[in-house]
């Protein structure tokens, strides 16, 4: 990785001795990345700066700036779809030889628990709390769609729960986390 580190400074004027952030949005521009070439050289960049024992403010901004167009490009380009429900039941299963007869207490039916794998029937609540603790796993896996804000917990709760005990967010998510079946 060294030799590529000295090529990469080496083949772009001025890189090597850039000190300002300045010298190195002039030595580099950064803009939108439209090809794969445009991405090899990014990233190369990148590992340019990532490889140096030790990187100052600047060039820390500067491989931040890079990284978002990497990002961009990355996800108009090479988008890894979610996994759905059953994908990640499935790799849980998998991952810990865990069988049906494991699992039956939480289906009613083998034939509830195949339709759960082939996307036809969703999880319920108290399914997904029983298999978060199976799995040692935070509930929202098996969500619909990740948590990560209040505002997407109601679009994830209003599948698996009656629209009443959706009114206060901040009274059902401790208790789905929590483990209380007071809403299940």
């Amino acid at each position: 990785m060294q030799n590529m580190t000295k090529t990469i400074g080496n083949k772009i004027p001025g890189f090597l001795e850039a000190k300002t952030y300045i010298d190195l949005l002039k030595a580099f521009p950064p803009r939108s990345i439209s090809s794969e070439a445009e991405l090899d050289q990014v990233q190369n960049i990148i590992d340019f700066f990532l490889d140096k024992p030790s990187r100052t403010e600047n060039e820390r901004e500067y491989i931040h700036l890079l990284g978002l167009l990497v990002q961009e490009y990355e996800e108009k380009h090479h988008r890894i779809a979610d996994p759905s429900i059953s994908d990640i039941l499935v790799n849980l299963i998998e991952e810990h030889q865990v069988s049906f007869s494991d699992l039956s207490d939480i289906f009613e039916s083998e034939s509830g628990f195949n339709a759960v794998l082939a996307g036809e029937q969703d999880l319920n609540l108290k399914q997904i709390h029983k298999l978060a603790k199976i799995f040692h796993v935070s509930p929202t896996i098996f969500m619909i769609r990740p948590v990560t804000r209040k505002k997407s917990l109601r679009g994830c709760l209003k599948n698996y729960a009656q629209p009443n005990l959706i009114a206060d967010e901040q009274d059902i998510w401790p208790a789905i986390v929590g483990g209380s079946d007071e809403y299940c």
